[in-house]
């Protein structure tokens, strides 16, 4: 007897959804047997944890990083004093507080910028743009204002120049995303009043006490580039560094010619060191970071979200994420991109077993989603040494009397000559516009 057609469809319409259902469960049954277990550090992550962990100290009293942590304290204050009870408090942060974390010892203090003059304050806000528009700015202000400003913030200036004198930079607490990082604002507002300072110093021809604060404030910057153990840190270094070489080679330039070579410190004339330029100091403070923040929270965490097929997702993907196996990956590309020799595409396929790119699939995506953007690091720091050499370069021809129109002739690649902005240019491996950087002739 044939059956119903109602049966019938029933049946085909059975088959027809039950069939990849039961596909789709059996995929991800097999899935799970390949993601039974994490994998134990790898002996790249082995070597990294020691790394991290032997790297060169640094007593409080001699570490920069203890004065920045509380250079924002009010100007009544002792930073290094706020800077060793919040780097205390950041020590003590609970596993399971959230973000940010409460209690900050130091939150800060805008008493001293609330009086900023009006000149001050347009320094601080045209010099957020860079160093091309800081420069402008200095350019077209007659020296009174800049003294008058200088003098207004006084305590700002003593309190930097006491910063860049720390023999040492040691981050004596790894990076906590829910603990803030130092008042690098009010350090950046105090590295503008050193490098104006030098600016109006030079305009009366004052020569040692200009050596003397680019000296000293050179010193301090290549040595965080050196020593970073983060990226934003590195970063800042990187900037505060280039903002150094341009703006103190404003303050060189009003030097009469015969003296500004002599002017010139030796963070100046020396070449950027391989410490300084390598990345794998902060990449191995970032591995550490990231590997400490997924044994934390993990990254999968369907507690965190409200909506049902989230929450079903979050906990379909947990069993496929490997906190260990994600690490043990990190710790490889960090490692290639220290060495500016990344490719992630080919890193991610690169598992020659037959269930490689099935073991921790959702690990291999998290890396190649957040990876990509450590591309443009290596450029930038190189970068560096080309802004290093223009400016020396730049003074190196004021002090043969090189004419303006005559300039280009002088130069050979990757330095060239820009007649509207009466500067050398020097355009580095970064290939958006922070690549370009000029030098004022």
């Amino acid at each position: 007897m044939v059956a119903p057609k109602w049966q019938r469809i029933l049946k085909w319409s059975g088959w027809l959804l039950g069939g990849p259902l039961a596909v789709i469960i059996f995929a991800y049954l097999v899935l799970l047997l390949i993601n039974w277990r994490d994998q134990p550090p790898s002996a790249v992550a082995l070597r990294l944890r020691e790394e991290y962990r032997n790297r060169p100290s640094a007593l409080d009293a001699d570490n920069a990083f203890v004065y920045v942590m509380g250079f924002g304290a009010p100007p009544d204050a002792d930073p290094r004093e706020a800077g060793a009870r919040r780097i205390e408090w950041i020590r003590t942060i609970p596993a399971d507080a959230e973000y940010p974390a409460p209690g900050d010892p130091v939150p800060g203090d805008e008493s001293g910028m609330a009086a900023r003059s009006l000149f001050g304050k347009k320094m601080s806000e045209e010099c957020r743009t860079g160093a091309r528009e800081c420069a402008l700015v200095l350019e077209q202000s007659d020296d009174d204002s800049i003294r008058s400003w200088i003098a207004s913030e006084q305590w700002l200036l003593d309190r930097y120049l006491t910063l860049v004198r720390h023999p040492a930079w040691f981050e004596s607490v790894p990076y906590d995303e829910r603990a803030p990082l130092g008042s690098y604002s009010a350090v950046v507002d105090g590295h503008r009043l050193l490098l104006s300072r030098a600016y109006v110093l030079a305009a009366e021809n004052n020569l040692s006490e200009v050596r003397t604060l680019l000296e000293s404030d050179i010193r301090f910057w290549r040595q965080v580039l050196a020593s970073s153990d983060i990226l934003i840190t590195k970063m800042i270094a990187v900037g505060a560094l280039n903002r150094s070489y341009k703006l103190g080679n404003l303050a060189v330039r009003r030097l009469p010619v015969e003296s500004q070579l002599a002017a010139l410190p030796s963070g100046w004339t020396t070449p950027l060191t391989a410490a300084e330029q390598s990345l794998r100091r902060c990449l191995i403070g970032e591995w550490n970071y990231a590997t400490r923040h997924l044994q934390r929270n993990g990254e999968f965490n369907p507690d965190n979200d409200d909506e049902l097929l989230g929450y079903v997702g979050g906990r379909a993907l947990m069993p496929l994420f490997k906190p260990q196996a994600t690490s043990n990956l990190q710790a490889e590309m960090l490692l290639e991109v220290a060495a500016a020799d990344w490719q992630i595409s080919e890193k991610l396929s690169s598992d020659s077993s037959p269930f490689g790119m099935l073991y921790n699939p959702a690990g291999r995506v998290l890396i190649a989603i957040a990876s990509p953007a450590y591309e443009k690091y290596p450029a930038r720091v190189s970068d560096v040494e080309g802004v290093r050499r223009a400016a020396v370069l730049a003074a190196e021809l004021r002090a043969r009397s090189v004419d303006a129109q005559n300039v280009s002739s002088e130069l050979a690649s990757p330095f060239t000559w820009d007649d509207a902005e009466h500067a050398i240019v020097f355009v580095g491996k970064e290939t958006d516009p922070r690549g370009r950087h000029a030098i004022k002739y």
